[in-house]
């Protein structure tokens, strides 16, 4: 993905702090074809316009397969909550049936990074941690990269906060705030474990992109909560965004 402008005054959304704008061709930059669905992973057009400063709402947006008690959602998300730095999608933990994707679909993954293509338009996506090296590589003792942004503008990273330990500390989201990031932000789960990404969204969903049209809010309707965080120091994780990826079709 690019990072293309930073919107300031919101000129081209009309959102009051501005807008980051990110786009890009979803292609993944690896070879994809280990996957064994019969899906062929095809180009996309992405273009996201995410909050330079999201703001944490009262009410998060469950997006997996189960809601806020624990029992079945009735409505997952389906399509993209989420993009990964080079550009691939991210989907939640629902398939078609809006059961479990992980279980169902991980033997159809390519075995280069851990991925597939969405029979309906191709769009190649993960639906849980990817391999070492695919998005970014860890260093022990130390928190994880970035790993992608959800689309209620909040950061994701790999599986390790602060000193390089799992944080036991991460909310019914899976997100928390810790001393290398002193903003709210996501992890991906441990060894993959349930989820496999988020379980829900806790920021503003300020653009319905795919599933989540009917979640979409304006700054006066939705509620936030007290605690709200400067964001400021994304913009240097965000600095290695430089080319779209355009290789592996």
């Amino acid at each position: 993905m690019t990072e293309v402008t930073d919107d300031q005054a919101g000129t081209v959304t009309g959102y009051p702090g501005g807008y980051r704008k990110f786009e890009g061709d979803g292609c993944p930059g690896f070879d994809w074809t280990s996957q064994t669905t019969p899906n062929s992973a095809l180009e996309q057009t992405h273009v996201f316009y995410l909050p330079i400063q999201p703001k944490i709402s009262t009410t998060p947006v469950y997006v997996g397969i189960l809601d806020a008690t624990g029992a079945t959602n009735s409505s997952p998300v389906m399509g993209t909550i989420g993009f990964a730095l080079n550009g691939v999608a991210i989907y939640g933990n629902a398939d078609a049936t809006s059961a479990d994707a992980y279980i169902n679909e991980a033997d159809t993954f390519d075995t280069v990074c851990g991925g597939h293509p969405a029979p309906n338009g191709g769009e190649y996506h993960f639906h849980s941690e990817v391999n070492q090296g695919c998005v970014y590589t860890d260093t022990t003792g130390q928190h994880s990269p970035l790993f992608g942004m959800m689309l209620d503008g909040i950061p994701i990273y790999g599986q390790y906060g602060d000193n390089g330990v799992a944080p036991t500390d991460l909310d019914e989201c899976g997100g928390h705030v810790d001393s290398t990031h002193n903003f709210y932000h996501y992890h991906l789960p441990a060894n993959k474990a349930f989820p496999y990404t988020v379980s829900c969204l806790k920021g503003c969903i300020y653009n319905g992109y795919s599933g989540l049209a009917s979640y979409a809010k304006t700054t006066s309707t939705c509620s936030l909560q007290a605690a709200q965080y400067d964001y400021s120091s994304l913009a240097e994780d965000l600095s290695s965004i430089t080319t779209v990826q355009t290789s592996s079709r």
